[in-house]
């Protein structure tokens, strides 16, 4: 590989890791990978100028799937690339051989070739290289550690002691207000300590306490026990004190609370609230679920297309939406979001079904407008990794109504943020749906996720047991279903008015 990589020289790739002096080998000012920046210290990223605190070290452009492309080198055996056995699997990173792999032994290792006799004593555990002992007396000392950054992090405390009383205190009613869990509740498990900044998200009502109780404790003993990842609470109305001191002290990470402003939860001024009535008034009487409830329409917009816009989510990448009264049925014994993050996951969901139509007459006219004037956002339809046909079974004729069930769903938070769905939710609101209709965020999300990602970037957790009444997603394969105790023959997965054997089909490409 060495005629490829590992050294600064034209043809070669090499990666730049950038430090001041001080720093050396710990905190990185830029990182450069293939002539870009992947890595650098930038300020907040919502701001107008590069240098408001807090200043940390954030993904460039270079980071992004498509760029990282470029910049990387996938070595694989010289015959699967002359048979082109290696085109099958679809790389988007350049591919190259390997070379005079079979003769190298460790005595080409530069700075460590020696082969010494090394004898170990199976009862004592003693070392012996070559007769000589190979033991070592503790160090006193070690580079790189806390203390390297101890100013750092005793300015950060200032900084914190100074602005803390404002966060806490929250902001005016028409704002997003902020507050943190009750002092001395929680867990000592900051962000740092995380691999992935990711969170729960739970938008509720006071009166659901003891339902988001349930959920929570469920999450905390299937999952969140190991991890400690922050919860985020979300409500049209000001949390009870009740209601954070008694979801604070089941949460094993920290609690976050806020209330939803005004401008995400009300009419757009484009909206004719006579017709808005009079249509749910109709929708009512036809006897379509929710058709008469105008909060309902307020929740499915703001989870559309406002949630992840709301301050406290600002300072994490990846959700996990979790709904009061849910059960989850599996133990979790991995990072879900580490997973999500290391396989470049943009949306994981567990449970797929058909809308009502009645609810979404117009949806699909709507966003085959939108594809007509924004082409640019569009995966290819006619690529096999597209998930085109998991929503329509005519070529886009029409929309069999095939969406993943919102009320679970793990997702980028950077996806929602992107152009493209953000110019997508835009189109949706001015057409006025959401209160003239009855659009749900689930087709909303799916129909994004269909236009806007291919396969690679969407999972099915088949492994998370899961129900929402009065739908369940139980795993009938035997060694998942070990870690599982769910009914199997409450599996909606088979069941006539599921999309999931439609989405098997398209990602093993028969449809």
């Amino acid at each position: 590989m060495s005629h490829l990589i590992g050294s600064v020289e034209v043809g070669k790739l090499a990666d730049l890791a950038f430090y001041k002096p001080a720093f050396f080998g710990s905190k990185a000012e830029m990182v450069l990978k293939g002539g870009m920046i992947v890595r650098a210290f930038m300020g907040d990223a919502n701001a107008s100028i590069p240098t408001v605190q807090p200043i940390l070290s954030r993904k460039m452009y270079a980071a992004s799937p498509s760029a990282l492309a470029m910049s990387c080198i996938t070595f694989v055996s010289a015959l699967s690339i002359s048979t082109e056995q290696i085109d099958k699997y679809n790389l988007r990173k350049r591919v190259e051989a390997v070379r005079n792999c079979r003769g190298l032994s460790k005595r080409d290792m530069r700075l460590n070739d020696a082969l010494p006799k090394i004898e170990v004593d199976p009862e004592t555990y003693r070392v012996v290289a070559d007769g000589v002992d190979c033991a070592c007396d503790p160090v006193d000392a070690l580079p790189l550690t806390q203390s390297a950054l101890l100013v750092s992090a005793l300015l950060c405390g200032l900084l914190y002691l100074k602005w803390a009383p404002y966060a806490i205190d929250g902001v005016g009613e028409g704002d997003a207000a902020i507050t943190s869990g009750p002092v001395g509740h929680g867990s000592s498990h900051d962000a740092a300590s995380r691999p992935v900044k990711a969170a729960f998200v739970i938008l509720t009502r006071n009166s659901e306490l003891h339902q988001v109780r349930a959920s929570i404790r469920q999450m905390e003993d299937r999952f969140n026990h190991r991890f400690h990842y922050p919860y985020v609470f979300l409500n049209d109305e000001h949390f009870t004190d009740e209601f954070k001191e008694l979801t604070t002290s089941l949460a094993s990470g920290e609690t976050f609370y806020g209330k939803v402003p005004p401008s995400m939860w009300s009419y757009p001024t484009w909206i004719n609230v006579t017709k808005a009535d009079e249509d749910r008034a109709q929708l009512e009487k036809s006897g379509v679920p929710y058709g008469g409830s105008l909060s309902y329409r307020h929740m499915c917009r703001f989870q559309s297309g406002w949630f992840f816009r709301h301050p406290l989510l600002d300072q994490f990448d990846y959700y996990w939406r979790v709904e009061p009264g849910v059960q989850y049925y599996c133990d979790v014994d991995y990072d879900v979001f580490a997973f999500m993050a290391r396989n470049q996951y943009k949306y994981g969901w567990t449970l797929s079904l058909h809308e009502y139509s009645e609810t979404i007459p117009t949806l699909w006219d709507t966003t085959r407008r939108f594809m007509e004037k924004y082409p640019q956002h569009i995966v290819d339809r006619n690529s096999k990794d597209s998930l085109w046909n998991f929503v329509t079974e005519d070529n886009g004729a029409s929309y069999n109504g095939c969406h993943f069930w919102s009320n679970f769903e793990i997702g980028s938070i950077q996806f929602l943020r992107s152009q493209a769905y953000l110019d997508y939710f835009d189109f949706l609101d001015r057409s006025g749906g959401f209160f003239y209709e009855r659009w749900g965020d689930a087709p909303v999300h799916s129909l994004a996720v269909a236009m806007f990602l291919d396969k690679s970037q969407v999972h099915w957790f088949n492994d998370i047991g899961y129900k929402h009444e009065p739908f369940t997603h139980c795993p009938t394969q035997q060694e998942i279903y070990k870690k599982c105790h769910c009914d199997a023959s409450e599996n909606f997965d088979m069941d006539g008015f599921s999309c999931t054997p439609r989405w098997l089909d398209v990602v093993q490409g028969t449809v």
